[in-house]
């Protein structure tokens, strides 16, 4: 039996049940199936790198080497993190990593690297009557009339012990991301929003030792360039061709809107209501 899931505006179709997706009813565009054994892969398919290499790619077809020695979390994680991403990558959509969250009807998109405080930013403005759209990885379209829209992913958010445990969370409770991580799987239920929202806002997040001083107004030029870094992930996305106009257009559509900032916190997992007032002022 087929299970259908929404994610990143396509429609997943697994052969197992993913419980940690948005359940869907309708057709499906991507699919996601198991297999073991060289006699299934041919040369049509790509074989994604590192932890990823798990995850086969053919068209709009996910295949997972069922033979793989992966934990459940790990080939969860990397599925939803890698395998989709690279599949709507190679498909033509701008990928970023980014969290979104939708507060108070306006999207908000946090860009930043690897422990930037995205998802620690977006879980506070959650609490603060936000809803998730997306966590670390961001799918982004834009309009004819030069609006971007941010895809939701799924509904959960991916957050250290640290952060839990101030929330009144106990992390042990919770599942481990992958078995190279520390962080925990959290899934927020209705504090998700599915479906395509106008991007209100950006804010580039960076660690207080980043190279932009703190709360620094960015020029249009260090927003394109900022992008840049955060759409490119080689090498699971640069082998492959895709539509530089159509991504360059989307990046200037993002860079043209008001009021975006750099700003810094402490650390990932140190809770920084400062950073979230700020990021909610530029959203009144």
């Amino acid at each position: 039996m087929a299970h259908h899931y929404e994610i990143y505006g396509e429609v997943l179709s697994s052969q197992v049940r993913l419980d940690e997706l948005t359940p869907s009813s309708a057709n499906p565009t991507l699919t996601l199936s198991r297999a073991a054994g060289r006699d299934f892969f041919d040369a049509s398919m790509e074989r994604l790198p590192g932890r990823a290499s798990c995850f086969w790619l053919h068209g709009r077809q996910i295949v997972c080497d069922s033979g793989a020695r992966l934990d459940t979390f790990s080939v969860r994680d990397l599925l939803t993190s890698v395998a989709i991403p690279a599949v709507l990558r190679r498909l033509g959509h701008t990928v970023l990593r980014a969290t979104g969250v939708l507060w108070r009807g306006k999207a908000v998109l946090l860009i930043g690297g690897s422990s930037a405080g995205k998802s620690t930013a977006a879980s506070l403005l959650i609490a603060r009557d936000g809803l998730l759209l997306c966590d670390g990885i961001a799918v982004v379209r834009v309009t004819t009339e030069g609006q971007p829209l941010i895809l939701s992913g799924n509904p959960i958010i991916r957050l250290w012990p640290e952060m839990l445990n101030s929330v009144g969370l106990r992390a042990r409770d919770l599942g481990l991301v992958n078995a190279g991580l520390e962080k925990r799987a959290l899934h927020l239920g209705t504090r998700f929003a599915l479906g395509t929202f106008p991007v209100s806002r950006l804010c580039f997040l960076a660690p207080n030792h980043g190279a932009f001083p703190p709360e620094v107004s960015l020029s249009v030029a260090d927003r394109i360039a900022l992008l840049s870094r955060a759409m490119s992930r080689p090498p699971v996305w640069s082998s492959h061709t895709f539509d530089a106009k159509g991504h360059s257009r989307i990046l200037l559509a993002l860079s043209r809107l008001p009021d975006a900032r750099m700003l810094h916190h402490g650390s990932s997992g140190d809770p920084d209501s400062g950073l979230v007032e700020d990021i909610i002022r530029d959203l009144k």
